[in-house]
């Protein structure tokens, strides 16, 4: 069956010289007129706040396809990035079902765009590997959150532990080499684990950076602008990150995180010291 699209050229933003063409498509049946003007609102908005923290995004075109779904307690229900490399798609896209009741203020409010946005930034990853993309995005969902003055500090520190407390109750449930788990999260229903302990990885590595006076966001933004590729191991990418910043803590903590069972507890008490330091 053909899917219907109403197709919204939103914005040209800047990248090295060239820009992203921000593509919003609506599939039929579309919402209300005013319905889209917040929905385009909404996506214009979220994505100047995940470039104002992780800069450019090194494609010429970004679609964000959008399908409206009723009876739903969550404004964003579902959202879900689409690699060029696994489909026929010339770039990267985002998927996202959107509540046709939300108003500005709840979409603007939930995590999930930011979440897939952050994505974007870095490469599809062996499935061992996924903690790390997953990591990635739950982490810098709070950061962008917190940058945009969705979250304020107090609550940056909150949904992050909160997180991390799901991913440690997870892992004492499941006592799998993360490695392991990562590559079958979906089977067994892994996610807590792999998406908070991949972000405790972030938060030790960006607190340790910060210590330095550079961040993880700084580190993003420079190599998306000169070295980014589409498909990856994860060693091959905290590698090249060590590289890049001639810091060994990529490559440290990867070989430390990757097959580990425990949580890393440790990571809890540096969410409130980094907060500090944001």
């Amino acid at each position: 069956m053909m899917i219907r699209f109403l197709l919204f050229i939103l914005s040209l933003y800047s990248f090295n010289g060239h820009s992203t063409e921000l593509q919003l498509k609506i599939a039929y049946p579309a919402p209300s007129v005013a319905q889209q003007k917040v929905v385009k609102t909404w996506i214009n908005q979220s994505w100047q706040a995940t470039q104002a923290v992780l800069g450019d995004l090194p494609q010429a075109k970004l679609p964000i396809n959008i399908k409206m779904q009723a009876a739903s307690d969550s404004p964003v229900p579902w959202g879900q990035v689409n690699r060029a490399i696994n489909t026929a798609n010339p770039f990267d896209e985002v998927d996202l079902h959107v509540s046709p009741l939300a108003n500005l203020a709840s979409l603007s409010a939930d995590w999930t765009l930011y979440h897939e946005l952050s994505h974007l930034y870095t490469p599809y990853f062996d499935y061992a590997s996924f903690w790390l993309s997953e990591g990635f995005a739950s982490y810098m969902q709070n950061i962008i959150m917190l940058r945009a003055g969705i979250y304020d500090k107090r609550q940056f520190i909150v949904k992050l532990q909160a997180g991390l407390d799901r991913g440690h109750r997870q892992a004492i449930a499941q006592q799998t080499k993360l490695s392991e788990i990562s590559a079958d999260m979906w089977q067994q229903n892994a996610f807590q684990r792999v998406h908070w302990t991949g972000a405790a990885f972030f938060v030790e590595v960006d607190y340790h950076l910060h210590q330095k006076g550079l961040s993880l966001a700084k580190v993003m933004k420079r190599y998306n602008a000169c070295c980014k590729v589409a498909k990856t191991s994860g060693f091959e990418w905290v590698n090249s990150l060590t590289q890049m910043t001639n810091d060994t803590i990529f490559v440290d903590k990867y070989l430390q995180y990757k097959d580990s069972i425990a949580f890393p507890i440790k990571a809890k008490p540096k969410v409130v010291k980094l907060a500090q330091m944001l």
